[in-house]
């Protein structure tokens, strides 16, 4: 069987089209923003700063209109301990995280440095741990859940705070997210040094589950 593949076509998508496609989107987002900097709902930080990264990831200046204003939006959401959402949110951990991600995208400056920072210790005030009495034996160790009153870590949740942190600055050796790996590793399907629980191997695909 011989596949008659052009060296452009292996090489991916034609540049143009994904121009236009990268364009279209992003003039979507621009035109679905809310008067007051969000999008969906004026509550909704998580949401609004996705769409905000992903217009600055995408190339679209820290100058623009619609990111300016959603910059702004995002900066009134910081609560006095560091969380960024609203007030009322349920979903503090998930929003704090997106949210300082989207903080760390346009922190060329240095001009938010200082809610970065607070924020990253909110997130690291989450974490399943000893200052919980949660042993490193225990499954929910290193874990993070919605907030502070999330009741329980899930993966998804961790998996955030993992990525929010190592974009405010934590390397791979740092304690929390060390802990947190344990956590992560707990949530496959595969027996290891840190997955003993019962559960481990009774699939042992190596896939993860929530």
């Amino acid at each position: 069987l011989c596949w008659n593949v052009s060296p452009l076509s292996a090489a991916g998508p034609d540049a143009a089209e994904l121009k236009a496609s990268r364009d279209k989107a992003i003039n979507f987002l621009k035109n679905s923003q809310n008067e007051d900097g969000t999008w969906t709902f004026s509550e909704a930080a998580g949401i609004s700063a996705l769409v905000t990264s992903a217009l600055i990831e995408s190339g679209v200046p820290l100058t623009d209109p619609t990111v300016d204003k959603a910059l702004k939006k995002l900066v009134s959401f910081c609560q006095e301990d560091g969380r960024i959402c609203s007030a009322r949110s349920q979903h503090s951990g998930y929003e704090t995280a997106v949210a300082l991600m989207a903080l760390q995208d346009a922190n060329q400056s240095g001009k938010y440095t200082p809610q970065i920072k607070k924020a990253e210790q909110f997130l690291r005030s989450l974490q399943f741990d000893e200052s919980k009495d949660i042993k490193p034996s225990d499954l929910e160790y290193g874990g993070a859940g919605y907030g502070p009153d999330g009741g329980r870590p899930d993966l998804s949740n961790t998996v955030f705070m993992i990525e929010a942190l190592k974009a405010a600055g934590a390397k791979a050796d740092d304690p929390d997210i060390q802990k947190a790996l344990i956590f992560v590793s707990r949530c496959q399907n595969l027996e290891s040094e840190f997955n003993t629980s019962p559960a481990a191997a009774k699939i042992n695909d190596g896939g993860f589950y929530y």
